[in-house]
């Protein structure tokens, strides 16, 4: 089912909009029941992404170069830190935060911007005067179901950034084909387990060994990593991530990111990679029936200056959105 597109012409139609959609969803069958036991504890929470024109796929900035997608970032990296003259990080959470700050200054990441606020969203909306619509995107989850950069589905995430995409391939592509064995399997088994059964050919073992053994060395979490079924079922995935507000310009923008799903490029396209993270990110904004939870909103060309100066009234300026001195020195030129 496509998204349905609603057109705002002004902030209070584009407030209104996601006002209706939110009553709407508040109002479903499941929330209905959990309210009538006294409990809000599956209730949504929202999360918002402004474009300045339209995009085919919501794809993070690394899987916009090829090399990088189909070869890995280690070295990219590594190289980045060198030239910032940054150390090599200590802990996971010291990694994501990295990752993060580096994302809010133009470097490539698997990481996707959102915010939970819609106006912020907004401004980047209508941010560029230009011949092309603005599009509003809303994802959610259920509130509990966000990540931390402190968490251990963020530090093996994060941690993938730093190994070769073979690898990984290697290990995505093997958990697919024991999974579609027949044989039962959980989130508990270790590689041990594996083992023991001997129903695994050794080269399944081998993938998956590489793969735990350099994820602990990546990783950096103070328990060891072992059970690469749970692994897998959460890089299949997409998760809204809440980082923490290391960063002026996080606080500022009320920052938060998607971590796409891992998938493995072996023997496909680029257009079809991208569009594989792409619709692991849109899954986030569909219910269990498989319909989508929001509209998209669309701003026309025409309506970007006024609805920029509405949001100016409103404090969500170019000095609020982006607290450097560059771009503070541009917002009081223009003022």
């Amino acid at each position: 089912m496509d998204r349905e597109e609603k057109i705002c012409k002004s902030v209070g139609d584009y407030l209104n909009i996601i006002l209706e959609s939110n009553k709407k969803l508040s109002n479903n069958d499941e929330n209905l029941e959990k309210r009538k036991n006294g409990s809000d504890s599956t209730s949504n929470k929202y999360y918002y992404r402004g474009e300045a024109e339209k995009y085919s796929h919501r794809t993070p900035s690394l899987y916009l170069e090829e090399n990088l997608t189909r070869k890995g970032s280690e070295y990219y990296y590594r190289v980045l830190l060198n030239e910032l003259g940054r150390e090599d990080y200590q802990e996971s959470a010291s990694l994501a935060r990295l990752i993060s700050e580096l994302q809010h200054y133009g470097a490539k990441t698997r990481i996707l911007d959102v915010t939970t606020n819609p106006l912020i969203a907004l401004y980047f909306a209508v941010e560029k005067s230009d011949d092309e619509p603005g599009y509003i995107y809303t994802y959610s989850c259920k509130k509990g179901e966000e990540k931390f950069d402190t968490g251990h589905t963020v530090a093996i995430k994060s941690a993938l950034s730093f190994m070769p995409q073979e690898i990984i391939n290697k290990f995505l592509e093997t958990m697919i084909k024991i999974s579609a064995s027949g044989y039962q399997i959980t989130n508990e088994m270790t590689l041990e387990d594996l083992r023991n059964r001997r129903l695994y050919h050794s080269d399944y073992i081998d993938a998956i060994s590489i793969f735990m053994e350099m994820l602990n060395q990546k990783a950096r979490v103070r328990e060891v990593l072992k059970y690469p079924f749970k692994i897998f079922n959460d890089l299949k995935r997409a998760h809204i991530i809440l980082p923490a507000k290391s960063t002026e310009r996080i606080r500022q923008q009320q920052g938060a990111f998607i971590y796409p799903a891992f998938v493995s490029t072996e023997g496909k396209g680029f257009e079809e990679i991208q569009k594989e993270i792409s619709t692991s990110i849109e899954e986030l904004s569909v219910d269990k029936l498989g319909n989508y939870q929001s509209n998209v909103i669309i701003v026309a060309p025409e309506d970007k200056n006024h609805i920029k100066n509405e949001l100016k009234l409103l404090g969500i300026t170019k000095g609020l959105v982006y607290p450097d001195i560059n771009h503070l020195s541009d917002y009081l030129l223009e003022s």
